[in-house]
């Protein structure tokens, strides 16, 4: 087995086969140990708000993480439970906010697409010398570079990562089936 082999091996997390408990069976595990009584799951607007608030957070620190896998895995853990936990009106409001808060940045794109139709192709009857067309070159270039990452989604970033978590691929399923009964 080679060395990257192993690496995805050991930060490769071992989950028992049995499904997430839900709020209401997660809050009756939390009994104080004088009162046999379970405690309250939160019910109130400001608890539910709260948990909404706390999963939109670590949706984006998944989204704007750069290269650091023990702390992106962290936080697709974090994401993850505490979508399960939201309510159904919940995950309306966070599919809302990821679909617009997380989709094209569509200034950028006209800024840069203005900026590649103002350029000048370097035609091949100019006497130019070969430093001027290498430079008119890497300018087409790098817009174009730029124009194809402003015209890739933020919000794709989330799925691509959640796709390569381990179990992430049901959870995506489970999103989609979310969406499904949202749209219908």
């Amino acid at each position: 087995m080679n060395k990257r082999g192993l690496e995805v091996l050991m930060r490769t997390k071992v989950r028992p086969s049995i499904s997430p408990p839900s709020p209401n069976t997660f809050h009756k595990m939390k009994t104080s140990p004088r009162e046999s009584a379970p405690i309250s799951p939160p019910s109130t607007p400001s608890d539910s708000e709260r948990d909404f608030t706390q999963v939109r957070d670590w949706m984006d620190s998944a989204i704007s993480m750069i290269n650091k896998a023990e702390i992106l895995d962290a936080a697709l853990d974090e994401f993850s439970e505490g979508y399960v936990c939201l309510s159904h009106e919940s995950r309306r409001k966070l599919f809302l906010a990821l679909g617009q808060d997380y989709d094209l940045q569509r200034a950028q794109v006209c800024k840069l697409m203005k900026q590649y139709l103002g350029l000048q192709l370097p035609s091949d009857k100019a006497e130019n010398s070969g430093n001027e067309e290498e430079g008119s070159l890497s300018a087409f270039y790098r817009i174009e570079r730029n124009l194809r990452h402003a015209l890739k989604p933020m919000n794709e970033v989330l799925f691509e990562r959640l796709n390569t978590h381990p179990g992430g691929l049901k959870f995506l399923s489970d999103m989609r089936a979310d969406i499904i009964s949202i749209l219908a």
